[in-house]
């Protein structure tokens, strides 16, 4: 489908719309803006818990997390104390 393409999309009993013959399966979150004629846009999103982007308030955090992105080599195993173990790399 073109991003230009319009589809008809019909409210139900309660006021419910179905999606599925619009955006892209992979999304399942949106911000919705309605402006003032009534015209519906619907961005998608991802939702961050609050805890995360105290985290990314902290340039020395993401510059870690980077780091260990870039250098996985550099990383440290360490079990977990009374935790399963698991090979995450080969988890069957």
């Amino acid at each position: 489908m073109s991003t230009t393409e319009d589809v008809l999309v019909e409210l139900d009993e309660r006021r419910r719309v179905y999606l599925s013959k619009v955006g892209r399966s992979t999304d399942r979150r949106y911000l919705v803006r309605t402006d003032p004629d009534g015209t519906m846009t619907f961005t998608p999103a991802t939702v961050v818990p609050t805890h995360v982007l105290r985290l990314l308030d902290h340039p020395e955090i993401v510059a870690a997390m980077r780091h260990a992105a870039e250098h996985p080599e550099t990383l440290v195993r360490r079990p977990l104390r009374d935790a399963p173990d698991v090979d995450w790399e080969n988890p069957d």
